[in-house]
């Protein structure tokens, strides 16, 4: 005899991606049991959102629509020009159609929003200089807010490459500006005949802010320091 309440067989694909976003959420506590330098901001900006849309149910004529971007992030000294860096963002995403198309049931432009964590490896060159050139990579999990097209899903996943330039505006506080590009790594939609892949050109301007004190973090202020003596001996870095 059958049991009373039959047992409901999660969808392999679906755990596998709840398991992956289990990861990158832990990954956020990481920087708490750091000992390493830290330093954290927030940042707002553009999104240039694109879509890859295919499929035999549907029409497949997308353009750039333009959505915001926001979020908070704390970044870890690891070594050397390396630091890990993690972000929280907010980005709209979605697409535009082109005229006398209908893509995924919109015949204007597509919404989807999600909530956003890239763990991120910043390479920064001319570590001790007040002007520094950065350099991102790194994968990037999004959970689905909301949206207007049928059959999304709710955890998807980017990877990231990006350009940054940073400059001190005193000693414990740098300007940012940053421009990324995120490419999909898995299909937006679930259930679905059709396709999803949603990239995006980002530009991002930020503030910086580095931990002072050393109850928990060493501060980073032996950075100036360093860049002092640099500047007095003349050296080239």
């Amino acid at each position: 005899m059958g049991s009373a309440h039959a047992r409901v067989r999660e969808n392999p694909l679906m755990k596998t991606q709840r398991n992956i976003a289990v990861f990158f959420l832990a990954g956020a506590f990481f920087p708490v049991a750091a000992r390493g330098a830290m330093s954290y901001g927030f940042h707002v900006g553009s999104n240039f959102a694109t879509a890859r849309v295919e499929g035999s149910s549907t029409d497949t004529g997308t353009g750039t629509k333009v959505g915001v971007t926001a979020g908070v992030g704390i970044d870890v000294f690891l070594a050397g020009p390396l630091y890990l860096q993690m972000e929280a963002n907010y980005v709209q995403r979605g697409f535009s159609v082109n005229a006398g198309q209908n893509v995924l049931g919109s015949t204007d432009r597509a919404l989807v929003d999600y909530l956003e964590f890239p763990i991120l490896l910043r390479g920064q060159g001319m570590r001790y200089s007040p002007n520094r050139i950065s350099f991102l990579a790194g994968p990037i999990y999004g959970y689905r807010l909301r949206a207007d097209i049928a059959d999304t899903q709710p955890h998807i996943f980017h990877f990231l490459l990006g350009l940054g330039f940073e400059c001190d505006i005193d000693k414990t506080t740098a300007f940012f500006v940053s421009g990324r590009y995120t490419f999909a790594l898995s299909n937006a939609l679930f259930g679905s005949p059709n396709t999803l892949m949603q990239d995006g050109i980002q530009v991002l301007l930020g503030l910086r802010f580095e931990t002072l004190g050393d109850v928990f973090f060493k501060p980073k202020t032996e950075r100036f320091e360093r860049f002092k003596k640099l500047r007095t001996k003349g050296a080239d870095y």
